[in-house]
C-alpha cells in the first residue's frame, strides 16, 4: 500500500491539514492517465442502494436528517460504481461524503456533550475508528476508474450498523431529555 501523504519535516504542516476527503480528492484527481481505482476488492454482485427505513430513526430529527443525507451520498457512490465514471466525479463524491461525515460526527458529539450522554467517549472512539479506516482506503493504490466493492461495503455496512447499534443506544437517553 502506498501512503498518500508521506515525507519529511517539510510535509508536517500538510499532514496536519489532511483529512480523508482531501486525500480522496488528491489521489483521484492527480492521476496523469485519467484513471482511478480505490482498493480493488473482489468482484461480486453489484450492491443495491440502501433505502431509509423508519427503524433507522434515532428519534432526534437533526441526526435522522444527517443520517439520511449520508445514506444518499453512499447511494450516489453505489450508482456511480455501475458506470465508467470520471475520476474527478468520484473524488468529489468521496470528498463531499467524508467532509459531511466529519460534520455529522461533530454535531452528534456536541449534542452528546450538551446533554451529558455517558457513552459519548465510546461514540467518539467509533467515529475516530471510521476516520482511520477511511484513511486506509485513501492511502490505497489507484488504478482504472472503479470504486471498489470493499470500500462501498465498508461505507454502507459501517453506517447502517453504527446507526442501528451505537446511535440507537442514545435514542432513549435523548427521548428522556425531551430532545426530538
Amino acid at each position: 500500500m502506498r501512503r498518500a501523504v508521506s515525507g519529511g519535516a517539510g510535509q508536517e504542516a500538510a499532514r496536519k491539514d489532511s483529512y480523508p476527503g482531501k486525500e480522496w480528492h488528491r489521489i483521484l484527481s492527480s492521476r496523469s492517465d485519467g484513471m482511478a481505482t480505490l482498493a480493488l476488492g473482489l468482484t461480486r454482485k453489484p450492491m443495491d442502494s440502501i433505502t431509509w427505513r423508519e427503524e433507522f430513526s434515532v428519534g432526534v430529527a437533526a441526526m435522522d436528517e444527517q443520517h439520511k443525507k449520508l445514506l444518499a451520498m453512499i447511494n450516489r457512490l453505489i450508482a456511480e460504481r455501475k458506470v465508467l465514471t470520471d475520476p474527478k466525479t468520484i473524488a468529489d463524491l468521496l470528498t463531499a461524503m467524508t467532509d459531511y461525515a466529519l460534520e455529522h460526527f461533530r454535531a452528534e458529539e456536541y449534542l452528546m456533550a450538551e446533554y451529558g450522554y455517558d457513552r459519548k467517549d465510546e461514540q467518539e472512539r467509533r467515529h475516530r475508528d471510521f476516520i482511520a479506516k477511511t484513511e486506509e482506503f485513501c492511502n490505497a493504490e489507484v488504478g482504472p476508474n472503479i470504486l471498489s466493492q470493499a470500500l462501498l461495503e465498508f461505507l454502507s455496512t459501517w453506517l447502517v450498523n453504527h446507526i442501528l447499534t451505537e446511535d440507537m443506544q442514545y435514542k432513549p437517553f435523548f427521548q428522556a431529555k425531551g430532545v426530538h
